[in-house]
């Protein structure tokens, strides 16, 4: 029995702002203001809010083309950074990205590989 739960998203250059609003838009749609901010950026809020024991792997650039593969629900952290990585895995190759897959985040703390942004740490 599989406890958890494995999730692989594709990013690309498109800001989580563009996304909401249309590309050249002014920040708002609707009359509402969104804050701007980096798909990654998004998707990092959302991966914050899941239950314990979850893991974020990522292969790629954060502030262009990149693919994720997170996990959470599971037993251990151990295999919440298993499913993260093979998750992560499975995308890169889908998407021809040719660097690795890293582990840069289980539960709520950095891991901090190279190219992570230590401004989204929560700690």
């Amino acid at each position: 029995m599989v406890i958890g739960k494995k999730i692989w998203w594709v990013m690309s250059i498109m800001g989580a702002s563009a996304m909401l609003t249309g590309c050249g838009s002014s920040g708002t749609s609707m009359g509402v203001a969104f804050k701007a901010r980096t798909q990654f950026e998004a998707e990092w809020a959302h991966f914050l809010e899941f239950e314990p024991n979850k893991a974020l792997a990522i292969a790629g650039d954060i502030g262009g083309r990149f693919v994720l593969g997170y996990s959470f629900g599971y037993l251990t952290e151990d295999s919440a950074i298993e499913a993260a990585m093979e998750a992560c895995e499975l995308r890169r190759a889908d998407r021809r990205i040719d660097d690795d897959c890293l582990l840069y985040a289980v539960d709520d703390r950095l891991i901090a590989p190279a190219h992570a942004d230590p401004d989204l740490d929560p700690n």
